[in-house]
């Protein structure tokens, strides 16, 4: 028996009575020896990885498309793959996987591992986040992306059009504008004045009909929060071009789209275009702690979808307030992007939110976002066998906030008016009815005999209730236990996963070599097995 932990590793092939390492990890290499050879790939266990899901904002439910990963970041030369191998990039299917890092660091709450990941799926916006490691083992990230053009609840959308004369000169003034948010009856604009040229991203000069279309995230909720580019903890490039780490609060932020008549993206316009925000007067200034008022100033910044951080980029002066009661900010821009008004600061940490658990031993989740002001949102998986949550680097000048737990259907919430910097607070849920800890025999059916491995690397499982939306899924920490037979291949294992509800069908994700599989089990009993056929079904890794 060998216990794994989920591992993701270095990769040697051994051989009877003769053994080939494998340089570089060329894997078709290795899949050339497996079908033509009985090797047996022994895979050496790496300490700390991420199990990352990717869910569409909109839907709430996984990303379905191919999505890319690319790492940057301090630590970005650490990441590596199933194989151990060094990678600057990975592809994910299905809306999950996984990535480890070297061995040679060890995470600790005193020296974080930070890698900053960007993220990109035909279809959808790019975005990124800064997944902090503390602890060797298991690390669980969520990322969320919104589909070009398409609103989620607290943004309302905009489009308009006219015409392109010779040179990719715009003949008439073009203004699109957003229908008011109900929530706060914000509204965002964006002006093309006529005599404007634009340029596409080729570099050619536009033609034929221009076409504006905006997006604009004005009303906190926790759909706007979460999908917030880069994450509110992040990296930002100054005005003197050095990158810091820091606490971002946004008014409102706004993805614009400018298009031309035969679909080229629009990306340089001369003179500017200008932008036009409508602010909350509820929102919080960021260099005063008070709400915003005339003449206050606020930062602009634009995302770089490349590097996947903030871009600072000035700042500018709100007017108003008008009819509505909301405050006005306007920019000039030639080029286009993902714009945020906003504020930032070094951060800070709240105290210990206490959990009392009372028998619900899954995982839960927690989602903090603030309740009014300038904005941020924050989504955290507490593994199973903890029972606190520190909130680390938020924004140091948030006055109102919420943290909202999840755990089996139970939901409990602290609510804070005093700012979050060092804030505490204790929640305690229901005792449990019919949950229990179930002991799984992994089984990898009839067709494979035994894996052609010792280990079965970055293997992470993922559940949620049957029916309900992905965002609800929750890995499992909890470590796998392997069988091997005299030649040290893989012939089943075993798993306990805690928390589940008797009578229950939970739907059960895995992902090997980040290739996702799913099955849906009807929990009943302690004891029961776990199909895992799918994953390897004729694989190359099968054994018969």
């Amino acid at each position: 028996m060998k216990t794994s932990k989920n591992s993701l590793v270095i990769l040697t092939v051994t051989f009877f009575f003769a053994s080939l390492s494998l340089s570089g990890c060329d894997f078709s290499a290795a899949e050339d020896a497996l079908s033509n050879f009985d090797v047996i790939i022994s895979l050496e266990e790496v300490n700390s990885y991420v199990a990352l899901t990717v869910v569409d904002g909109q839907t709430g439910n996984f990303v379905q498309q191919q999505v890319n990963l690319a790492f940057f970041g301090q630590d970005s030369d650490a990441v590596i793959d199933m194989f151990s191998d060094p990678v600057t990039d990975l592809s994910v299917s299905g809306g999950i996987g996984s990535f480890g890092i070297r061995n040679a660091l060890v995470p600790s709450d005193s020296n974080p591992i930070e890698v900053r990941v960007q993220v990109e799926a035909q279809d959808y916006q790019p975005n990124s986040v800064t997944i902090a490691l503390t602890k060797t083992g298991q690390t669980d990230a969520r990322i969320y992306l919104f589909r070009e053009i398409q609103g989620i609840p607290g943004s309302e959308t905009g489009t308009n059009s006219g015409n392109i004369g010779s040179g990719g000169v715009v003949l008439e003034d073009i203004e699109a504008r957003t229908l008011p948010n109900p929530m706060n009856q914000a509204q965002a604009t964006v002006s093309v004045r006529a005599g404007t040229q634009g340029t596409t991203a080729t570099g050619e000069s536009a033609s034929g009909e221009l076409s504006v279309e905006i997006v604009y995230f004005t009303a906190n909720s926790s759909s706007t929060a979460v999908v917030f580019p880069g994450g509110f903890r992040g990296t930002v490039e100054t005005l003197d071009g050095t990158l810091e780490q820091v606490s971002f609060t946004t008014a409102g932020f706004m993805s614009v789209t400018v298009t031309d008549g035969n679909g080229n993206e629009i990306t340089q316009f001369d003179p500017p275009i200008e932008l036009s925000m409508e602010v909350a007067p509820n929102t919080i200034n960021g260099h005063t702690g008070s709400p915003v008022s005339t003449g206050d100033a606020i930062d602009f910044y634009s995302y770089s979808e490349t590097g996947g951080y903030w871009v600072e980029e000035g700042e500018s002066t709100l007017e108003g307030p008008g009819s509505n009661g909301n405050y006005t900010v306007k920019f000039l821009t030639s080029h286009l992007s993902t714009w945020s008004a906003g504020y930032n600061d070094r951060g800070c940490d709240s105290g210990v939110f206490s959990i009392q658990r009372n028998g619900n031993t899954a995982a839960i989740t927690a989602r903090a976002f603030s309740v009014s002001g300038g904005w941020f949102g924050a989504s955290v998986v507490i593994p199973s066998g903890e029972s606190d949550l520190t909130i680390l680097n938020a924004p140091s000048h948030l006055t109102d906030f919420e943290v909202v737990f999840e755990v089996n259907g139970q939901e409990q919430t602290i609510q804070r008016n005093t700012g979050i910097c060092g804030a505490t607070g204790a929640v305690a849920f229901d005792s449990p009815i019919n949950v229990i800890d179930v002991h799984f025999a992994l089984d990898f059916g009839d067709a494979c005999e035994a894996l052609k491995l010792n280990d079965v690397p970055a293997f992470v499982i993922f559940h949620k209730r049957q029916g309900e939306p992905d965002v609800s899924t929750t890995s499992v920490t909890t470590q796998p236990i392997f069988h091997l037979d005299e030649l040290g291949r893989i012939t089943g294992g075993e798993i306990t996963i805690p928390g589940l509800e008797l009578g229950l069908t939970y739907t059960f994700y895995t992902t090997i070599n980040n290739e996702r599989a799913e099955r849906d089990i009807l929990i009943e009993g302690s004891e029961m097995f776990f199909d895992l056929s799918e994953d390897v079904f004729e694989s190359d890794i099968c054994a018969n």
